[in-house]
């Protein structure tokens, strides 16, 4: 307790602490920001490749070919017909052609990238055996 009976914090020590706190948040934030934008692109991929192999899941069930083909604007991954995959707008995704499972597992196998916030990840299928494997660039 001060001895004027004066308490609190003058107007100079509130914009010293001010200016100080606005200095740490301009230098957080823009990496945070990177990294959110980092973690979603690693969630696409994960998003992707787990339609893929859902999809060859449901191949396998239903003893009937699934086709997955990625939209034209390349925002989402469909799975016989209805959309499995809707990707942020900062991540697309591009495949040449659609990728077809068969009842027994196998494939038409493919390849598809995905590419968001400088990150390019390739998702392979397996004509054979229609496992699913991702390569970062």
């Amino acid at each position: 307790m001060s001895v004027t009976g004066d308490e609190g914090f003058t107007l100079l020590e509130m914009l010293v602490v001010l200016a100080i706190a606005a200095m740490i948040a301009g230098i957080c934030f823009p990496r945070l920001q990177g990294q959110i934008a980092e973690q979603e692109a690693r969630t696409a991929v994960a998003a992707v490749t787990a339609a893929l192999r859902a999809a060859r899941a449901q191949a396998l069930r239903s003893g009937t070919e699934i086709m997955v083909t990625a939209s034209p604007d390349g925002h989402s991954v469909q799975s016989g017909g209805a959309v499995v995959v809707a990707l942020p707008a900062s991540v697309l995704v591009r495949m040449e052609s659609p990728i077809g499972f068969q009842g027994d597992g196998s494939a038409r196998g493919g390849e598809l990238t995905v590419d968001g916030n400088g990150r390019h990840v390739r998702v392979s299928v397996a004509s054979a055996t229609g496992v699913v494997r991702s390569f970062a660039r």
